[in-house]
């Protein structure tokens, strides 16, 4: 299984503990199963990985076709997509495997020509979001994530624009974070807004 590892646009600084890594890659469901791995660590290897397969068959009359695409997540998770800002860490509930997309559809060959059925169902069927990992590295824990640009259902396709671990085992991270700085920036912009607020209010009183 290869791993899907692109080389991050500027050398990681000494002291930066969040490992960027921008991408254009693509998951996607094919006729044989494949598999799709992410390298956080650029050490060659999948830390986490997503899996791609299609179901297509017949019942023993052949009178009915049932055909099935999917991406899964192959790793540790959360079951839910992420909005930037949002922490992925210690305390969160990761799920071991689960099903990212999948398009369903059925059709009967019969006389009477009955209308196909089809579905597209899964929690991460959108646009722009952040998926939350979590992985092992030489026996340590890390948390990362991943940004897709999209998840569509058919077909069954996702596409990779970037992802993050932080290096610090056991250290959490935010959606979206890129250096170690900016979860702080981040709250010293909001407490500073609240201040301007606050002195406003005042102002006005």
């Amino acid at each position: 299984m290869a791993a899907l590892a692109q080389n991050p646009a500027q050398e990681n600084p000494v002291h930066e503990t969040i490992l960027y890594t921008p991408a254009n890659l693509s998951v996607f469901a094919t006729n044989r199963t494949a598999h799709f791995s992410v390298d956080f660590t650029h050490g060659g290897y999948g830390n986490f990985s997503f899996a791609g397969g299609v179901s297509n068959f017949s019942n023993g009359s052949g009178h009915s076709t049932f055909y099935q695409s999917q991406v899964d997540w192959r790793g540790s998770a959360l079951n839910h997509r992420l909005v930037k800002g949002m922490e992925i860490g210690p305390g969160e509930n990761f799920q071991g495997e689960g099903l990212m997309a999948e398009y369903v559809h059925s059709y009967h060959r019969t006389r009477d020509l009955k209308p196909a059925h089809s579905s597209c169902f899964g929690r991460f069927l959108a646009a722009n979001f952040y998926m939350g990992v979590r992985f092992q590295v030489k026996g340590e824990t890390h948390y990362g994530w991943i940004r897709f640009s999209s998840m569509k259902c058919y077909p069954v396709l996702g596409t990779i624009t970037g992802y993050a671990y932080n290096m610090v085992p056991n250290a959490p991270i935010q959606a979206g974070q890129t250096r170690s700085g900016e979860a702080q920036s981040s709250q010293v912009a909001a407490d500073r807004s609240l201040g301007q607020l606050a002195l406003g209010s005042a102002g006005r009183n």
